[in-house]
């Protein structure tokens, strides 16, 4: 699920808060334009607002996933530890001829993924490893060749990677779910801000200074600061030159096009897009137009480059 708003969630929840307090400041031309617009509509935005604030955060859920990674490597690192000493073990017990066919019964051939950190192969080779000492551990025992010891330990090893690697996976789903409820609730409360926020503008569609109060760009423009660094602009029809409304403007790194900054274009065509600096290829495309892409678009700290896109009709 994406989120319909332009900004970070962060900056989305700013804006929120912020055309909250215009509305209040102005409730009472609100009501008078729709019955729905009272103080109870605000009370309910705000309450939503705030739960949605409370859930977990992707920074917050980031660093406790690198934090688990962290003890699923170390845990890893452990146990190929304990398959290189099973390795020497193998040499030690077996007749020459034998010890690369034991040490393949081993999982040798997984050795190289997994020591990558393929969690997968790692977990197949040690899972073949301590098969193969349960089948072998009086070959691997006889004259001192491997600690008595050594099944036990590296059981526990593995034992331990099991649970991390669980651990981690677990984790992993649980944060997607939680990532997708909190897009979803910040969604919800974009649906039901928008409109308001439209009709704002219409109320004080003689009064430019309130008028912008109710514009979503020009509020965020404000909240972020002077190091906003983003591309804005206008969406036209390259025929008859009308603004083009809803028209999706996507952002990505030519090195790392799965990071996308995405924006939309308002009702006047307009659009504003809030990311870092670099520089970036820029795709536009609206339904009913041939989609139009540039390349070398350079984003600037602290500044806002401005394209005026015209699209043409299919």
């Amino acid at each position: 699920m994406r989120p319909l708003f332009n900004c970070s969630q962060s900056d989305f929840i700013l804006v929120v808060e912020t055309g909250l307090n215009s509305f209040h400041e102005y409730l009472a031309s609100f009501t008078a334009r729709s019955p729905k617009y009272v103080l109870a509509w605000e009370t309910t935005m705000r309450t939503d607002l705030a739960a949605a604030e409370a859930m977990p955060t992707e920074e917050v859920r980031d660093a406790e996933m690198s934090a688990l990674g962290v003890e699923l490597s170390e845990q890893g690192d452990l146990c190929r530890n304990f398959y290189q000493r099973l390795k020497g073990h193998i040499a030690a017990a077996f007749p020459e001829n034998l010890v690369e066919i034991k040490q393949q019964a081993a999982g040798q051939k997984l050795y190289e993924k997994a020591s990558e950190n393929n969690w997968p192969s790692l977990l197949t080779m040690l899972s073949m490893a301590a098969r193969f000492v349960a089948a072998n551990v009086a070959t691997l025992t006889a004259n001192d060749e491997m600690p008595p010891a050594f099944p036990a330990e590296f059981d526990a090893a593995i034992a331990g990677f099991r649970l991390r690697l669980s651990t981690y996976q677990d984790f992993k789903e649980t944060i997607m779910v939680e990532r997708q409820e909190r897009v979803a609730a910040l969604n919800d409360i974009h649906k039901r801000l928008m409109p308001m926020m439209t009709t704002g503008q219409d109320i004080f569609k003689d009064n430019e200074a309130v008028r912008t109060q109710f514009v979503f760009n020009d509020v965020l423009k404000r909240i972020t600061g002077p190091g906003l660094a983003g591309l804005d602009g206008k969406v036209t029809d390259n025929g008859t030159n009308l603004p083009i409304s809803g028209a999706l403007v996507k952002l990505f790194l030519p090195d790392n096009p799965s990071t996308e900054y995405l924006g939309t274009s308002d009702a006047n065509g307009d659009y504003f897009v809030n990311c870092p600096s670099g520089t970036y290829s820029v795709t536009v495309s609206a339904v009913g137009y041939t989609p139009h892409t540039m390349t070398d678009i350079i984003i600037s700290v602290g500044t806002v480059s401005k394209i005026n896109v015209k699209l043409a009709a299919v």
